[in-house]
Order: C-alpha cells, then structure tokens, then sequence
C-alpha cells in the first residue's frame, strides 16, 4: 500500500530575516521535531521518485525535505538538525553562484551568502544530495538554447564534477520553466520540484512536483496539525492565496 501521504517541504535561508524564504532556527528544530514527534518517515528524493514508479512503498507518511538557492546557512543552522536526526535532504544550487552571494533580481537584502564549493564537497561526502537550481538562478523562460542548456545539463555536470555524485533532481529558480526547459528537464533529471502547494500522490508528475512552503507552518500548532490531517481549511486557504498571486505575478 502507498503511503497515507507524501509530502515535499520547501525551504530557503535558514536564519533570521524577513519574508517567506526564511524560516529561523529554532522554528526549524521544532518544526523537525514534530516530524520525529508524528512517526512520519524522512526520505530521499531517489525513494520519492521509486515510490512514484511504484518500485518502492511507505508505511506511512512519508516527507522530503528539499532546500533551495544553496545558502551557507545551510551548513551552521540546519545540518546539525539534520544530522541530529539522521534526515536525508536536498540542496538544490545555483551553481554560477556558488561561494558568492544571492545577488539575483527579487533577492532579499542585506544579500546573503551562499555555499562555497569546498562546504558542499564536504556535505556531500556526509549524505547530502546536491541538485541543481539553474546555473545563475535566471528564470527558464525564453532562454537562447545554448543559453538554456548551460543553465540545466551544465548544472548536473558541475555538481558531478564537483562533489564526484551524481546530480539527479532539480527546480527551477522562482518555479519558472517554459516548454523547453520543461523537455530539458526532464530528459537531464530523474525529477524536478516545483512550487505549487500540495501534497503529492501517485499519479505526480516526477518533473513538476508539488512542495510545501514551510514558511506558512512557523507555528507550532499550525504544524501539528498538518501532520494530523487535521485543520485542513487553513491549508486551503494558503492553497487558494498562493494560486491567486501566481496568477497575478503570470499577468
């Protein structure tokens, strides 16, 4: 039998800052905690994509926990949580912006630092998987084709050669990927994680797979819940505001 439910979780910075792509410390230590306190099994994007094809199955509920935009804060705030727990996890990177800082156009200020390839090397070497966020973090829309294949197979050869891994999922900086990069995609990666809000299920696209935003479960009762199944409206109505502003933005 499939899981009960699977779900992706979506982070960015892990520190302090304002707006949605931060989550602080301590909201994540609690926030994995929970996932221990709820008998929820952790697993890796490889099991996710094996479950999908119906190679691998869960006893129960099942999470991934995914990472984008490769912040160094990765190293010093989550890790060692991660690692506490024994947790598979996922750092998606933009790789002709590692070892400088989240410069990009929508970027948060004070610019915050990236990993450096020498502390993704010795991530790696620890059991963190490494996929790739495009090659500047540009969004995958209307790019020269020679433009587009430097942001997707180049950023699975450098991660390869990098850290000696392979480099199997990827997601697309601001969730953004026309037609082409979509085929690029999907012939380059094993899977790609999208930004709709939702739950998975077995009948998942493997290349546009939904996550959840964690910024929208800071609180500790909001996420109980969800692990719960229960208060189901509130996670509605974040689904409904999010598909909202998508709209807006795609206008």
């Amino acid at each position: 039998m499939p899981a009960n439910k699977v779900d992706i979780l979506m982070y960015h910075a892990i520190g302090r800052g304002t707006g949605p792509t931060f989550v602080d410390q301590a909201t994540f230590k609690m926030q994995m905690e929970l996932i221990v306190e709820s008998g929820a099994a952790v697993v890796s994007l490889d099991e996710i994509v094996a479950w999908r094809a119906g190679a691998k199955t869960f006893p129960g509920r099942a999470i991934a926990l995914t990472f984008d935009d490769g912040f160094a804060d990765f190293a010093d705030m989550a890790y060692p949580i991660i690692a506490a727990n024994a947790f598979p996890a996922a750092v998606f990177l933009p790789t002709e912006r590692i070892g400088g800082v989240a410069d990009w156009p929508g970027a948060s200020r004070p610019h915050r630092p990236l990993l450096s390839w020498t502390a993704v090397r010795a991530l790696a070497e620890v059991g963190i998987d490494f996929g790739g966020h495009g090659a500047t973090h540009c969004p995958l829309v209307d790019l020269h084709p020679i433009r587009l294949k430097n942001e997707i197979e180049g950023v699975r050869k450098r991660i390869e050669d990098e850290t000696g891994r392979s480099a199997l999922h990827f997601a697309p900086p601001f969730g953004r990927a026309d037609l082409a990069a979509k085929a690029m995609i999907a012939r380059t990666f094993a899977s790609s994680c999208g930004t709709r809000l939702a739950p998975l299920d077995l009948r998942c696209d493997l290349h546009d797979l939904p996550r959840i935003e964690m910024w929208y479960f800071r609180e500790h009762h909001r996420w109980r819940a969800y692990l719960a199944s229960r208060n189901k409206l509130y996670f509605t109505a974040r689904q409904v505001l999010r598909s909202i502003r998508s709209a807006i933005k795609s206008i």
